[in-house]
């Protein structure tokens, strides 16, 4: 019986090394990255002692040590008992060789020969070198390339080693990795490199007086016709996996899947459908799953008292000034005014962007379905859906489904009310004059405008339904109230949803680590609603934190 032993070499232990590395020079074996290890074969096996030993003739160690340091030479060790018998029977078949020479009184004379061990998963061959006995020849890199090839190895052949294997010294009794397969490996999936950020707002920085740059948020949604909004990159094909004797491995890889390409309005696929771009001059916009280029309508010299006082546009306006009194502007998409905005009113599909600030004089309104942007709010009643971020609001009505903002430069909130339904944030909020200043927190206030829109709405419509139905029945009133009908129940359906939104919304009770109201310094004349409880401010306090405790009860933190 054969015993194996796998083993790492030890520290100044007469085993040479080798393996697949490339040597630096013809006359010099590789020096292996990784320590090798060693199968340790004992006198209990005999034919290849001997066979050993007609080589080796001055060893006399009675344990023989055949080295790899070949990758994947774990491989040997998981396979050592099938390595055992098929070396056994290789080492037998050459001594019965040379013994069939002896008894025939020829010259004792064998060629070098190669010992071919493949796993049996037939993911690996190896092989072993023996030298030639008396005057035999050496093998050629092409001769022991034949001989893997006879033994049925036939893909991932290590060709530049084999070839070279002959020229290196001390290359006998070492496993050497001749052969590799490839493992099966699925395709990769497409994906899309996205050249424009789908969110408006991402990282505003601030100036040196701590003010924000409100250009930053629209500069790169800029497009013109032809330009790249994203890169398709698409799937790449599953890797058959194929063992060393070129059989294929089961099951059969999977390929890639293509990526869900976000193609919208005015967009297309180039010719080669490696990008997607814009098929006209516009802004790019991110919108139910899709990218889309919108129109833009440039106004280069903003709008002054005698022009066009009523803008409607289906898509983004960007107005490079101010924009005087009596304006009214509607947009399916974002607006921008480079300067101020004075005694207006705006209704935007998305967001509003007021670079310097609004003037509003007690007459103008803001309407967003997503954010609104502004170096100050003045005197004006805003709406949105999203987020209200300026650097002071100043006498204000706030409405906001979101957070309300005012950290920048001066940061502070001063007289008006602020309701928001998921907190505010300020330096500042009142004066030091004790200007009544509210905030309300909780609810769904811009809904609650919608509500009261979509009501004001159904109401004249049902007026409308009641006043035809008392006109004689004629075949134009009958059309008349079948439409009025259906938008009867369109809009009963808006405001059921609406209504069942509402109700639904309720702030947790349990909201010790979330503060809806932060700022830095609060006033007194200010009152604080959070959820259904109130409290009036009658001293300053700094660094507040103002939530609602455990048991339901307003509290506040104050750190100094």
């Amino acid at each position: 019986m054969w015993e194996t032993l796998f083993t790492k070499k030890q520290e100044g232990a007469d085993l040479p090394d080798a393996g697949m590395d490339q040597p630096k020079s013809p006359d010099t074996d590789p020096v292996p990255s990784a320590p090798a290890f060693s199968i340790a074969v004992t006198p209990k096996c005999a034919q290849f002692s001997k066979l050993y030993k007609l080589a080796n003739p001055e060893k006399s160690q009675s344990v023989i040590l055949l080295t790899s340091s070949a990758p994947n030479r774990e491989a040997l060790a998981a396979d050592a008992d099938k390595i055992r018998a098929q070396l056994e029977f290789f080492a037998n078949a050459r001594m019965q060789r040379l013994a069939r020479l002896q008894e025939s009184r020829s010259a004792r004379n064998l060629d070098e020969d190669v010992f071919v061990y493949i796993t049996e998963d037939q993911m690996l061959a190896f092989f072993l070198l023996v030298p030639p006995i008396g005057n035999g020849k050496t093998l050629s890199g092409s001769k022991i390339l034949q001989i893997l090839i006879d033994h049925g190895v036939s893909y991932g052949l290590d060709f530049h080693f084999i070839y070279t294997l002959p020229e290196r010294e001390n290359r006998y009794f070492r496993f050497y990795l001749g052969a590799s397969g490839t493992m099966p490996e699925d395709g990769r999936d497409g994906y899309i490199v996205e050249l424009y950020q789908r969110e408006l707002y991402a990282s505003l920085e601030q100036t040196e007086l701590s003010h924000v740059d409100y250009a930053q948020l629209s500069l790169s949604k800029k497009i013109q016709k032809n330009g790249v909004i994203c890169e398709i990159v698409p799937p790449t094909a599953g890797r058959s996996g194929i063992t060393v004797k070129r059989n294929l491995l089961l099951p059969p890889p999977r390929d890639g899947r293509p990526a869900a390409i976000p193609m919208g309005r005015n967009t297309c696929l180039s010719e080669d459908g490696r990008y997607l771009i814009a098929q006209k001059d516009g802004n790019v916009a991110y919108a139910g799953n899709s990218f889309q280029v919108k129109p833009i309508l440039e106004i280069r010299h903003g709008i002054e008292p005698g022009d066009q006082q009523d803008i409607k546009f289906l898509g983004d306006i960007h107005i490079h000034g101010d924009v005087c009194l009596g304006v009214s502007i509607r947009a399916t998409g974002s607006v921008q005014i480079d300067g101020v905005a004075q005694d207006c009113t705006i209704e935007v599909g998305e967001s509003v962007i007021v670079l310097d600030g609004i003037q509003g004089q007690y007459s103008t309104t803001i309407r967003a379905h997503k954010s609104v942007y502004a170096g100050y709010l003045e005197h004006c009643t805003v709406y949105a859906r999203e987020s209200v971020q300026a650097n002071c609001i100043v006498d204000c009505h706030v409405y906001c489904n979101g957070p309300v903002t005012a950290r920048t430069g001066l940061g502070a909130i001063v007289s008006g009310s602020i309701q928001s339904a998921k907190g505010v944030s300020s330096k500042v909020i009142g004066s030091k004059a004790a200007v009544r200043t509210e905030i309300i927190i909780g609810g769904c206030p811009y809904d609650a405008f919608d509500r009261e829109e979509i009501s004001a709405e159904l109401e004249s419509i049902n007026k409308n339904i009641r006043r035809l139905a008392e006109c004689t029945e004629t075949p134009e009133t009958r059309t008349v109230l079948s439409k009025l009908r259906l938008n009867q129940y369109v809009v009963q359906m808006k405001l059921n949803k609406l209504e069942k939104e509402a109700q639904s919304q309720r702030l947790p009770l349990d909201v010790k680590d979330a503060c809806p109201l932060r700022c830095s310094r609060i006033h007194p004349g200010v009152c604080i609603t959070i959820g259904n409880q109130s409290i009036e401010m009658d001293t300053e306090k700094k660094d507040c934190a103002i939530s609602i405790n455990a048991e339901g009860a307003l509290c506040y933190v104050e750190s100094r």
